[in-house]
């Protein structure tokens, strides 16, 4: 029975992984293209990707270390700061400066409230890190 709760709460994590790319699909304009050359389209979808690659990578590092995050409101977050990140490019203190502003940033408007009737895939993780499944 513990097996099998714990198989439901990595069900739960794959669709999180799905949503996650339907996120990058939707906000990051990947299905769409306003070039009218067709051969500069591969261009601008590796742009794109890259752009949500890093955005999702300053997302992961603000988040991570709370796993009460939300990945839509941390990309609102990042979003507006992709300017001073690549302005920074040049310099690693300024990057690393326009990075620790992003994290503040992440942590104070990320928050996830808890799921009171249906938990949250993040309740349900820390629940069965908690309970310690050796059988994973």
């Amino acid at each position: 029975l513990a097996r099998a709760a714990a198989l439901a709460v990595r069900a739960r994590c794959r669709w999180q992984i799905e949503l996650l790319f339907t996120l990058w699909k939707s906000c990051g304009g990947l299905g769409q293209s306003h070039r009218e050359q067709p051969r500069r389209v591969p261009c601008e979808v590796s742009a794109k990707l890259t752009a949500r690659v890093v955005r999702h990578g300053v997302r992961v590092a603000g988040c991570w270390p709370a796993s009460r995050r939300s990945l839509p409101k941390a990309s609102a977050v990042v979003r507006p700061q992709g300017l001073p990140r690549v302005a920074a490019l040049g310099s690693l203190s300024l990057l690393v400066s326009v990075l620790a502003v992003t994290v503040r940033c992440l942590a104070a408007g990320t928050r996830i409230h808890r799921g009171q009737k249906d938990p949250r895939a993040w309740q349900l993780l820390q629940q069965e890190i908690h309970d310690g499944d050796p059988k994973s």
